[in-house]
């Protein structure tokens, strides 16, 4: 009984629901940014911020937590934390194109055509034709 209530304890202070108690890390960690994904969808942003906070404490090498933080920062409104996301997720892996078109689109919001496309120039090296790159190059302006 008392092994129950240690583990339970745990649980509740870790914020993991059980049926994360047997995977590892990154399992935790994706399953968590899937969970916040879905508040995201579902407009709970409060509770997408915390899942993604939790995936981050998970597993804080990802990539994607950092991704997946600036875009809900983004949809708060918050895009000076965004853009500190983004630019830790660049940090950690230069070319990955979601962290790119994020901050590509990013840049654009907050009036930085140059920023724009730098990313831009970096996803066509980096993976061509790729989706993030057509839909960065559709945001940005012509000049």
């Amino acid at each position: 009984m008392q092994r129950f209530f240690l583990g339970l304890s745990l649980v509740i202070f870790l914020g993991a629901p059980p049926v994360f108690a047997n995977t590892n890390v990154a399992d935790r960690a994706q399953h968590l940014r899937e969970a916040g994904a879905r508040e995201l969808a579902a407009r709970r942003v409060d509770a997408a911020l915390q899942l993604f906070q939790q995936a981050l404490v998970a597993n804080p090498k990802a990539v994607e937590n950092y991704v997946a933080l600036a875009g809900v920062e983004t949809v708060r409104g918050r895009v000076d934390i965004a853009a500190r996301y983004y630019a830790t997720a660049l940090e950690l892996e230069p070319i990955n194109p979601a962290a790119l078109l994020g901050d590509g689109l990013l840049a654009l919001s907050q009036d930085v055509p140059d920023r724009a496309r730098a990313r831009l120039e970096r996803l066509v090296l980096s993976c061509g034709q790729c989706p993030e790159e057509q839909k960065l190059r559709a945001a940005i302006p012509a000049q």
